[in-house]
């Protein structure tokens, strides 16, 4: 499971630095319904999984359960507060969109890259 969430990573940081396509994803996402089917496909998704997580033995001692406990966590909350604040994604998006590209997104690719080998290098 470690191979997999260091790939994802390393492909989500190749993602990030490719601008048109990271800069049409998030002019996609700034849709009123787009924003409503991801809060309720959050919410649909990961509580589940937080539900199972929880219930798994040995959870806080084996990294890739605890990273997805915490992921499917934060996911939860996001499809809450996105289904509450629809407006709250949107400004988060405009203010992205308004700041160079590139001086989120070199470091938001980095950070992608440390945690792919992290991942890579643990057990």
């Amino acid at each position: 499971m470690n191979i997999v969430l260091s790939a994802f990573f390393f492909l989500s940081a190749f993602f990030v630095l490719s601008r048109k396509n990271c800069v049409s994803f998030m002019e996609w996402v700034a849709n009123d319904r787009v924003i409503r089917f991801l809060g309720i496909g959050y919410i649909i998704l990961f509580l589940p999984m937080t539900l199972w997580l929880i219930s798994l033995p040995d959870v806080t001692k084996v990294l890739w359960k605890l990273f997805l406990l915490v992921v499917s966590i934060s996911y939860s909350i996001g499809g809450l507060i996105f289904l509450i604040f629809p407006d709250l994604l949107k400004k988060i998006i405009n203010l992205f969109l308004s700041i160079n590209y590139y001086l989120w997104a070199v470091p938001s690719a980095l950070i992608c890259f440390l945690i792919s080998l992290f991942f890579l290098v643990s057990k």
